[in-house]
C-alpha cells in the first residue's frame, strides 16, 4: 500500500489529511521544492546528529516532510488542533510554563541551523504548546522559506532572529 492510498480526509479539520496510524498531515503549495528538499534533509540530518551529539534533546522538524511537484506536505504539529502552535502569527496569548526552557532550545535550534548553513529567521520558529499540560518544545514549521547561509550572513544576524522570535514568544504567551 503506497502512502496516498492511506491518507483520508478527517471532516471538521479543515486542511488537514489523517493517515491511518493517528498522524495528521497539511499540504501546502511551495515555489521550490526540489530546493527545499535538500534544504529540510541536510537540516533534519545535522539536527540527528546534535541530539546524538548531546546538542539538542529532539530533532525539531515536523516527523513527515514530503516535497512533490509545487507541493508541500507536513505533519499537522497541531495533531488536529488538540496542540497549540505559538509562532509570529499568534494572535491570543497562551499559556505556556517552560517559557525559559523554549528560548533555550530556540537558541540551540539556530546554531545547529547556521552551523548547518541554514538561515532561519524568526518566521520559520514556531511554538507547539500541549494545553494539557502548557508545555511547549520549538520546531522550525515553517520550512517553505528556509535559506541556504550567504556571504552576508553572520551569527549575530541569526542570534537577532532567535532574539526578535524570543520576543514573540513572551509577548505572547501568559505566565
Amino acid at each position: 500500500m503506497n502512502q496516498e492510498e492511506t491518507i483520508q480526509i478527517v471532516s471538521g479539520i479543515e486542511g488537514s489529511k489523517f493517515i491511518k496510524d493517528g498522524m495528521f498531515i497539511k499540504e501546502t503549495s511551495i515555489p521550490y521544492p526540489a530546493r527545499n528538499q535538500k534544504i529540510v534533509d541536510d537540516l533534519r540530518e545535522s539536527f540527528r546528529i546534535a541530539q546524538e551529539n548531546g546538542e539538542v534533546d529532539y530533532i525539531p522538524l515536523p516527523p513527515v516532510i514530503i516535497f512533490e511537484k509545487n507541493k508541500m506536505k507536513a505533519t499537522d504539529m497541531t495533531q488536529g488542533r488538540k496542540n497549540t502552535i505559538i509562532d509570529t502569527h499568534t494572535r491570543v496569548p497562551v499559556n505556556l510554563k517552560n517559557l525559559d526552557e523554549v528560548k533555550a532550545q530556540i537558541e540551540k535550534i539556530g546554531k545547529v541551523a547556521f552551523n548547518a548553513g541554514t538561515k532561519l529567521g524568526m518566521d520559520n520558529y514556531a511554538i507547539v504548546v500541549n494545553p494539557k499540560d502548557s508545555m511547549g518544545r520549538a520546531y522550525v514549521l515553517d520550512v517553505s522559506s528556509l535559506t541556504p547561509i550567504d556571504s552576508h550572513d553572520s551569527l549575530l544576524q541569526i542570534k537577532n532572529s532567535v532574539d526578535a522570535f524570543n520576543d514573540i514568544v513572551e509577548s505572547k504567551t501568559q505566565k
